[in-house]
């Protein structure tokens, strides 16, 4: 004689793998909607960063034709840092009928500096360390302009002028961290330039 069938049993066995199958399917679409939401803040950040100040600045930068200088009152009391354009240099980069670039100043604040670089370095790192992009896309798209940015000789002396004082601060730490992890990424992923 046969056992009768235990309904039950076969209805929770039943709702319980059409739950998991849902857990599954609903896995598999929140991943591909967080996969579409990286890509898409990576584009948003990278239409941020590479605008036309951005360039113009890293391309002064990269030329050795902004310098760093500290600007004094008379008792020297006060002191003013800014970024002035080396205008020996810019002759080698153009001549009396082209312009070297669009919109460029004769000097740059730090402040100027710091929302068109700088900032934009430490806000890459927070992005990395809170997830929000790929180590991966962060190297191949990013490292050039890091590393060109932190090596930088006035870029430097800006740094090292903000974290001389009393207080010894750590203005930057996070361009720091960046620079340093992608030191490292390269170690662990054996990359030789």
């Amino acid at each position: 004689m046969s056992k009768p069938i235990d309904w039950i049993k076969v209805s929770t066995l039943f709702s319980t793998s059409a739950t998991l199958i849902l857990v599954l399917f609903t896995y598999i679409q929140v991943s591909r909607y967080e996969n579409s939401m990286k890509a898409d803040f990576a584009h948003r950040m990278k239409k941020d960063f590479f605008n036309e100040s951005q360039r113009n600045i890293l391309f002064l930068f990269n030329n050795d034709l902004l310098e760093f200088k500290l600007f004094t009152n008379s008792d020297s009391s006060v002191y003013f840092p800014y970024f002035s354009l080396n205008k020996e240099r810019v002759k080698y980069f153009q001549n009396d009928s082209i312009k070297l670039l669009p919109n460029v100043k004769d000097s740059y604040t730090t402040y100027e500096i710091e929302d068109l670089i700088l900032n934009h370095f430490e806000d890459l790192n927070l992005y990395r360390k809170n997830g929000l992009i790929d180590d991966e896309y962060l190297y191949n798209g990013y490292t050039w302009y890091v590393e060109s940015m932190y090596e930088n000789k006035q870029i430097v002396k800006l740094l090292e002028w903000m974290n001389s004082g009393s207080e010894k601060n750590d203005s930057y730490s996070g361009f720091k961290e960046l620079y340093l992890f992608i030191q490292k990424y390269e170690n662990v992923k054996g990359i030789h330039r």
